[in-house]
């Protein structure tokens, strides 16, 4: 069983061909029973993402990966914004957490502070 995948390569009509596994597995399409979420097509492309069907046992991904996509939208990278996300669940009461706060909420000054200080980088 496979706890995290992601799409790989798709047909031009969407349809998933592959799905790929953190740490390098490629696994035929027809040979993977997707669980817990649904497939969406993003372009004329063959692309697709994987979507998570909105559910109790995914609502804390669904929430990181909310948190995670409103800061790099805010100007993070990934790494940081992936950092910052895992702090403002885990450890709601941290400097980070209460930055990310205000900068979810639109206070500029506050992603200025999580763009340049490192204030959300694990120690």
């Amino acid at each position: 069983m496979l706890e995290l995948i992601h799409a790989y390569e798709g047909k031009p009509n969407g349809t998933p061909l592959t799905y790929g596994g953190h740490g390098g597995g490629i696994y035929p399409a027809d040979h993977v029973k997707i669980l817990n979420c649904t497939l969406r097509r993003i372009s004329a492309e063959p692309y697709f993402d994987l979507i998570l069907k909105d559910t109790p046992e995914n609502a804390h991904e669904i929430l990181y990966q909310s948190i995670m996509n409103k800061l790099v939208d805010a100007g993070l990278d990934y790494a940081n914004a992936g950092n910052a996300a895992s702090s403002y669940m885990d450890q709601p009461r941290k400097a980070c957490s209460l930055t990310i706060k205000r900068a979810l909420n639109g206070d500029p000054a506050a992603i200025d502070v999580l763009r340049t200080t490192g204030i959300c980088q694990p120690r």
